[in-house]
């Protein structure tokens, strides 16, 4: 890290211990500003500030020294800074410089026995959902019960239940069970497309085998699902992968199974003539009965009740045994080759689970890389999912995510200026240069549906109803809570509701008996997001799982698109978003067909088969730059971010390391004149979005200048 002060600080590094370091810290002050008092070290241990004194050493070469010993337990991240007085004035040493004021995001970080793989550092991720990237021709798929295969690569997804494949019960839905056959030979037929996008890591879902087209209900850990290829296919992907400097980690889903997994068989379809090897289900001599969770009342627990998901119980020494143990399933996948796991769901494992894990995979590889689901903050949830430096080393960055959407779409500063500061403030080094900074996901709807904003009433006809129709309007509003201000500001076109509000405000207008024909044109012309724009900065106002409005309206689900003029719109701001993960620390993340522009309204219609073929050369071009401009900048890797200014229009960051680049963004819909800091002038401008000329950027565009 540069300073700009002259001090210089120093952790020597006299005793290590699996619990802990023993160390001597030492500052050196320049002796010019004066005489120095009262030098203390304060570290924040996440109970509160703690102090301690520091004892003067020496003089030497214009510096005083001052040292104190301290043992710190092994932990992520302690945040800390230091203090001294000169002529009675307190002074701050902070992350850059000493200051008379100290502000939360400015202190300094250390990492105690925290580690994360250096491969992992500032990668270039492709995160693929197997069954819709690429089919190899040259594999057959034999029909199985229970699935619908597709005949041709570009057909419908099958939304809601399938009523071409037969049902176990009567009254049962069946989702998810229609496969266009993506497989692991398609990838690895793929992997000059994915090296030529700047790719460094393989994120592939689950592939082992299940009973659903997204493999998050597996039927058995140790088996590839037949559609999706073979083991062997799987460790000549990794083989193949790392020839090219590629790594590959698996979607591991360790939380829940499928009912019809060989573990539960809830139908009796892998009876093995042993009651003990059989599966749990209506079984009490099965050895499985504790591989699951168990309601009070001695039924099973399902998650968020979906009964083809039954809980696996994560604190049972059969759980260790089948997953973590010598030989269990961790063991077998990277005897295949694999780099490392994201876990499904990490905050529904326990803590110790999560460090049986974090052994496993360090057993296998040293430098293995574990990243987590976590929807909230990683960091401060009271969880040790991070901080205990033995489980997780980064998560999915839903935190920036949620806030650079926000930023892009609606001109958010302060969630932008909130979010950045916080992460750096709390968050270790290693967990921000190895987060998922994703595009999209196949929980969220697709970026470029995400960014693309309705154009508000583009006929006029809302204006020509008559007064009566415009009153119950208005009453629909105002009956689910709206302020006549927020009225406006939604039929101006200014702000969006979150897709619940606007599905209850379609049921109260047909409730108030507006005609069907105005309720479908009001549909089209009112513009709604799939997260909750009201909700706080953590977050939580992410539509993760299937809303049940949206399950009533999977046709227009289905037939959500943008228009022409919309879509435009929608790639400019995507350009934009683009450059800023870009240049953020971390893994940027392209979630497939995210390159092409591939549309997609929340996790049901965000998974359809890659466009081959039919891809946006203009947005391929751009992810295709800026992920060979991560890949050929390693020095970004690990080198220091900060916000140097944000506004509504305009975001500023700076990375410092063996190079300094500077990123301006116009995030407005006018041309802008900005500020270059005397020091990147005449510099080269390493990446553009647009032509610009010398300072003044066109509407949503945005340069990096290196020097």
């Amino acid at each position: 890290m540069k300073r700009e002060d002259n001090v210089q600080i120093n952790w020597n590094l006299r005793k290590h211990h699996d619990a802990g370091n023993l160390y001597q810290v030492s500052i050196q002050i320049p002796t010019n500003v004066g005489w120095i008092d009262d030098v203390s070290l304060m570290l924040e241990d996440g109970h509160g500030t703690n102090q301690y004194p520091m004892h003067f050493v020496k003089n030497e070469n214009g510096k005083a020294q001052f040292v104190c010993d301290l043992f710190l337990c092994t932990k992520a991240v302690y945040p800390y800074y230091f203090q001294y007085k000169v002529r009675g004035q307190k002074y701050f040493v902070t992350n850059r410089e000493t200051k008379t004021d100290l502000a939360y995001d400015e202190k300094n970080k250390i990492s105690v026995n925290f580690e994360v793989p250096e491969w992992a550092k500032g990668g270039v991720m492709y995160h693929i959902f197997v069954d819709r990237f690429h089919r190899s021709p040259t594999t057959q798929k034999e029909p199985m019960p229970r699935r619908q295969l597709h005949e041709k690569w570009m057909e419908k997804v099958v939304l809601g239940d399938n009523k071409n494949v037969p049902k176990h019960y009567a009254g049962e839905d069946v989702w998810n069970v229609d496969f266009f056959g993506g497989d692991i030979k398609g990838i690895e037929e793929k992997l000059d497309y994915l090296e030529s996008l700047g790719v460094t890591i393989i994120y592939l879902s689950p592939i082992v085998e299940s009973q659903s087209t997204h493999r998050y209900d597996a039927t058995n850990y140790h088996k590839i699902d037949p559609y999706a290829g073979t083991n062997e296919d799987l460790k000549r992907l990794c083989d193949a992968a790392h020839k090219r400097g590629m790594k590959v980690i698996l979607d591991a889903v360790f939380n829940h199974v499928g009912d019809e997994s060989i573990y539960f068989d809830r139908f009796g379809e892998h009876k093995t003539g042993n009651p003990h090897e059989d599966g749990a289900f209506n079984n009490p001599e099965s050895k499985y009965q504790d591989f699951f969770r168990h309601t009070d009342s001695g039924g099973y627990q399902y998650w968020w009740n979906f009964l083809n998901l039954p809980v696996l119980n994560c604190d049972s020494p059969i759980w260790r045994e089948i997953i973590c143990g010598e030989g269990g399933v961790i063991d077998y996948w990277f005897s295949l080759g694999i780099d490392g796991l994201r876990l499904d769901v990490a905050d529904d494992l326990s803590d110790p689970a999560l460090e049986d894990i974090h052994k496993a995979v360090v057993r296998n590889k040293k430098d293995g890389f574990i990243l987590g689901e976590v929807w909230d903050d990683a960091v401060r949830t009271g969880r040790t999912y991070i901080n205990s430096g033995r489980s997780m080393h980064s998560y999915m960055n839903y935190q920036l995510t949620d806030a650079l959407v926000r930023y892009v779409k609606y001109q958010d500063a302060n969630r932008l200026n909130y979010a950045l500061r916080d992460i750096q403030a709390y968050h270790p080094e290693g967990c921000i240069q190895t987060a998922m900074n994703f595009t999209s996901t196949h929980d969220i709807s697709r970026i470029i549906t995400l960014l693309g904003k309705k154009k508000f009433d583009t006929y006029h006809r809302f204006r020509q109803l008559d007064g009566d129709l415009q009153n119950k309007i208005l009453d629909s509003f105002l009956d689910l809570g709206f302020s006549n201000e927020k009225v406006c500001d939604v039929l101006e076109g200014r702000q969006e509701i979150s897709f619940d509000s606007y599905y209850q405000f379609m049921q109260k207008l047909r409730e108030k008996g507006v005609p069907e024909e105005t309720v479908s044109y009001l549909m089209s012309i009112f513009s709604h997001t799939p997260f909750n724009p009201d909700k706080d900065s953590s977050g939580k106002g992410w539509a993760k799982n299937i809303h049940k409005s949206l399950e009533k309206n999977l046709a227009y689900t289905q037939a959500y698109r943008l228009t022409p003029e919309e879509y435009k719109q929608a790639k400019e701001l995507y350009k934009t978003y683009l450059l800023f993960l870009t240049m953020y620390p971390g893994i940027l993340s392209i979630f497939y067909g995210d390159e092409t522009g591939l549309e997609g309204l929340n996790n049901l219609d965000n998974r359809k088969p890659f466009p081959w073929g039919r891809e946006d050369p203009e947005i391929l071009s751009t992810v295709r730059s800026m992920g060979i401009f991560r890949k050929n900048h390693p020095d970004l890797r690990d080198a220091d971010f900060r916000l140097l200014s944000v506004t509504p229009d305009v975001v500023t960051t700076g990375r410092y390391g063996d190079s300094d680049y500077l990123t301006i963004i116009n995030n407005s819909d006018y041309a802008r004149r900005v500020e270059i800091p005397r020091e990147f002038k005449d510099k080269e401008r390493v990446l553009t979005l647009k032509k610009e000329n010398g300072n003044l950027l066109a509407p949503h565009s945005g340069i990096v200048i290196q020097k």
